[in-house]
């Protein structure tokens, strides 16, 4: 999901939202260096609201901007296909060497599933619920995929939310998996070890949930639901609830 980076005065935000008006403001300031924190966040607040909005005469221009606004953090990026296509066949030599019964198999197998398990889940779940992508880019050592963000608007709260939580399942189950081989291949330090691993990302990932629903947007300077696909499922959950009240 796209990173809101912005805000910018001006009330335009508040008026023609359905010609497009105030998204070319957003452009226009993010052109000239004038973009704030904020500005998007308000947008997307207002067009959601706002039963007129036609976002498929404005789709390619959410996609443009979107991607504009998370470029500026500066991660590599790469085509999605390539990376998608990559991440299965990482998966697929994970789980090939995890069942070889050797140990090492075990914890290399394990490793590579846990990193290519997250964004492939999530990714290939978005892929059946109508989502497309831009790009691939590398966050740290972890590879994600941007989203056109268009696709991802044009989804009902349901389809939000359980894009987001089929997201949360990638490192625990891999872990989960990888802990059951260990066991298998009788190494009781490594059933333990992976073991550990997988109750200490099964609670970050609850945790970060139950601190999203509690109204917790911030851990040490980071947002939650820019960080964690439980946090915006917990976000996206919340914003059911008030527009259904």
């Amino acid at each position: 999901m796209a990173t809101d980076h912005t805000q910018s005065g001006g009330d335009t935000l508040a008026t023609d939202v359905n010609s497009g008006g105030a998204l070319a403001a957003i452009e226009r300031n993010l052109a000239d260096g004038s973009y704030r924190v904020g500005e998007w966040q308000r947008w997307l607040a207002a067009i959601e609201q706002d039963p007129t909005f036609n976002l498929s005469a404005s789709a390619e221009q959410v996609d443009r901007v979107s991607n504009q606004l998370h470029r500026r953090n500066g991660f590599r990026e790469f085509s999605f296909d390539t990376v998608w296509c990559g991440q299965w066949l990482l998966a697929i030599a994970g789980l090939t060497v995890m069942v070889t019964g050797s140990v090492t198999g075990v914890v290399i197998g394990t490793g590579l599933l846990a990193l290519a398990a997250q964004p492939l889940i999530k990714s290939s779940v978005g892929l059946l619920l109508g989502v497309r992508y831009a790009y691939a880019y590398l966050w740290y050592v972890e590879p994600r995929f941007k989203m056109r963000y268009s696709t991802y608007l044009g989804l009902s709260s349901n389809a939000r939310i359980g894009l987001h939580l089929a997201g949360s399942l990638g490192t625990p189950a891999a872990l989960l998996t990888g802990c059951l081989c260990a066991d298998s291949a009788g190494s009781t330090l490594w059933t333990v070890v992976i073991g550990l691993a997988f109750a200490g990302a099964t609670a970050l990932q609850v945790g970060a949930f139950v601190a999203e629903s509690l109204d917790v947007r911030h851990v040490a300077g980071f947002r939650l639901a820019n960080l964690t696909s439980p946090a915006t499922a917990a976000r996206e959950l919340r914003k059911a609830r008030q527009t259904s009240r």
